[in-house]
């Protein structure tokens, strides 16, 4: 496909010169390395549950689909389900934005609509650009066979722009580092227990060059052979290593490196599986501060994507998307709210409205029916005392309130003084 770079699509486009992009027969070279970053999620066991809690968090509770025109709404929630199988797409679409930054739906016409919707692979895409940023097209390069996408063919998620580079920025890069040197720790800290001591050191006070080297491999092939004998030719002492003292302070770096993984991704260890000293209130304040804003962040990113840019081309104008809220309450909370709106007065689509939004399931077409009196919503064990209403007097068994079995227990002592006086 050949793209048309004119005269009218230049005047509409910015006048400043963007950093990261470059000729209009180029693509951006902003981009990540995204095999490296695939790596560090495959290898890297901390790395990858970190993901894993996070893309189970922002899809757990589903999406829902608003707008006023109600049967559009009922279209759109038809076709994801059954049309596009969007759960399935939408789980694939966040692992990719958290792997990479950034991830690619195609968009399949047929007769002048959307039929099918697919995850292109991140790593063979290329973004072409003009030299003032406008996106002209997008580019797939699969084996040496490349295939080129207009951009109403393909839509482009990138979740964490912090400059004006088209591809924005990677989480997993800063964590290279971190990520070497744990697995270093690992290696080491495995070796350790392999042999039960530290690496040994040799001393060659008088050995000719052949016999050093006949050492040398003989030594190598004895660590991957621990039956083969080591002969040893010339004045070759052994140092013995130093004895296994350091393993604590060894296994609290390899810790530290495993939390600095989570810092970065916002995944408190609790969540990512990884036990830690703080108890539940200090784990439920991590989950409710830390990860649930980097959560709802995320799913920001995404529901504006969805609903300006992918909804529109499928000719959902009309509609929003949003995700279900995270924090989602019991069923029988939610139900009872639902009553006590009802009872003061909200109207019925404004309350099917509510109950979808919590995320009650309820069969489709459901309605509400009015009734004479519903239940209270305010059941008496809930309601708060009327201090200002005035109470019998009472006395004895019969009280209603410490005062009042006090002033009973009082008038029973005197006139047990009395009888006494008067024996």
């Amino acid at each position: 496909m050949e793209i048309v770079y004119n005269d009218e699509i230049l005047q509409r486009a910015s006048r400043g010169y963007i950093q990261g992009y470059y000729a209009k027969d180029q693509a951006t070279t902003d981009k990540p390395s995204v095999h490296t970053l695939l790596r560090a999620y495959r290898e890297e066991p901390t790395v990858q549950a970190g993901i894993k809690a996070l893309a189970d968090e922002i899809v757990k509770n589903g999406y829902i689909i608003k707008g006023t025109d109600k049967k559009l709404i009922k279209r759109v929630e038809k076709e994801l389900k059954t049309k596009f199988r969007f759960k399935r797409l939408l789980r694939r679409i966040v692992y990719n934005s958290l792997i990479y930054g950034n991830s690619f739906i195609e968009l399949v016409y047929k007769n002048n609509s959307v039929d099918e919707l697919h995850l292109l692979e991140t790593s063979e895409m290329s973004i072409i650009a003009d030299q003032h940023g406008e996106v002209q097209a997008y580019e797939q390069d699969h084996k040496g066979e490349k295939a080129t996408f207009t951009t109403d063919e393909c839509v482009h998620l990138s979740i964490n722009n912090i400059t004006s580079g088209m591809w924005g920025e990677a989480d997993i890069k800063t964590l290279y580092s971190t990520i070497a040197l744990k697995q270093f720790l690992e290696g080491f800290i495995t070796n350790l227990f392999k042999f039960n001591k530290f690496r040994d050191a040799w001393s060659i006070e008088d050995a000719d060059e052949v016999q050093i080297k006949n050492f040398i491999n003989d030594l190598k092939l004895s660590r991957d052979q621990p039956d083969k004998e080591l002969v040893i030719e010339g004045k070759i002492a052994k140092i013995a290593g130093r004895d296994i003292k350091d393993l604590n302070q060894l296994v609290e770096l390899l810790n530290y490196t495993r939390q600095q993984i989570l810092t970065l991704l916002r995944v408190p260890p609790i969540i990512a599986g990884i036990p830690d000293n703080s108890n539940r209130s200090n784990s439920e304040v991590q989950s409710r501060k830390a990860f649930d804003g980097r959560v709802i962040s995320l799913q920001d990113v995404m529901e504006d994507e969805f609903t300006l840019e992918l909804f529109p081309k499928i000719g959902w104008s009309n509609a929003e998307f949003e995700f279900a809220p995270i924090d989602k309450r019991a069923e029988k909370d939610d139900i009872e709210i639902a009553v006590a709106l009802k009872n003061l007065g909200l109207d019925n689509d404004s309350l099917l409205q509510y109950i979808k939004d919590v995320g009650i399931q309820l069969r489709e077409g459901a309605t509400l029916e009015s009734t004479e009196a519903g239940p209270d919503p305010f059941p008496q064990s809930r309601k708060p005392v009327d201090k200002s209403a005035e109470m019998d007097e009472e006395t004895g068994e019969e009280s209603t309130t410490r005062q009042d079995q006090l002033e009973r227990s009082q008038v029973v002592l005197d006139q047990y003084a009395e009888e006494v006086l008067k024996k």
